[in-house]
């Protein structure tokens, strides 16, 4: 599904007028980002960049994980990115494997030293948690999902 097909859909479900106000731009605007919007000088398209055609560019351009994880989490989930096959089985397990100990070592010591200062985990001890619990999350999913595929079995072909 393209960009623009998906805004549609979404926008359809709560009308142009809203979103164009909560977002403090203008119906025209929302409505071109319905469409398709120009890829060169030939192309005949009439809409405009959107949105998500922004943000696809903002990850292309950092491949910022956190910055795709924000968007899943106000969403009311955690970004899972899709495990690969990796070439050498063992040593991508190992690495996957250490690197869950890691983060979950890191997050048990953001909790410990909170408690540490004074005994209790103030707003922004929070929100340093919480990056941790998120990283965390991220890379087990990942990792139980490779398990699921099955990508570290030896035995298995692709």
């Amino acid at each position: 599904m393209k960009s623009f097909e998906v805004i549609h859909d979404a926008v359809e479900g709560v009308g142009v007028k809203k979103v164009a106000a909560a977002m403090n731009v203008s119906a025209s605007l929302v409505y071109k980002w319905c469409e398709a919007a120009a890829q060169g000088e030939a192309d005949e398209a009439s809409g405009a960049t959107n949105p998500l055609d922004r943000v696809a560019v903002l990850w292309e351009c950092t491949r910022d994980a956190d910055l795709i994880d924000w968007l899943c989490h106000r969403a009311g989930g955690t970004f899972v990115p899709n495990p690969t096959r990796d070439t050498d089985v063992d040593a991508a397990y190992v690495e996957r494997t250490q690197k869950l100990v890691r983060d979950f070592s890191e997050l048990l010591a953001a909790v410990s030293q909170s408690m540490i200062n004074d005994g209790r985990v103030d707003p922004r001890e929070a929100e340093h948690i919480r990056r941790h619990w998120q990283v965390l999350k991220r890379h087990a999913e990942s990792f139980a999902v490779a398990c699921e595929q099955g990508l570290y079995d030896k035995g298995r072909t692709a």
